[in-house]
């Protein structure tokens, strides 16, 4: 099964998403990676990836770094697609050059953080 992935930036309300780019990719392709370069987002914050396998190891570093500057990039997976990993679903954050994890960073409003889960 291919892994989808979906980008989303925040809507200039600043407490909800829209979507920017979706994807389709096959397995181990690095879906997460193509769908971020091919938007123009300069002036952005805050990002939103939606996708059915969890980031691998190489995304994970890869995340970190753009993520460096201030950017904080969401990754919500619902599932283990595509030969990524065994998770079934989990959010994980990229902040300032750093993978934290699932926790939130304070950057990160908490409307947009309470409306991840309506993009599933």
């Amino acid at each position: 099964m291919p892994v989808e992935t979906t980008l989303f930036v925040p809507k200039t309300n600043g407490t909800s998403w829209k979507e920017v780019r979706g994807a389709d990719s096959t397995a181990h392709s690095h879906a997460e990676r193509r769908v971020f370069d091919e938007v123009t987002h300069a002036n952005e914050t805050f990002f939103l990836l939606v996708q059915n396998a969890a980031p691998c190891g190489q995304c994970n570093t890869w995340l970190s770094n753009k993520s460096k500057g201030g950017r904080i990039i969401v990754v919500r997976y619902t599932a283990a697609h595509g030969g990524y990993g065994n998770a079934q679903g989990g959010i994980e954050f990229f902040h300032n050059g750093n993978h934290v994890g699932g926790t939130r960073p304070n950057a990160l409003p908490v409307a947009l953080f309470n409306n991840i889960n309506n993009h599933l």
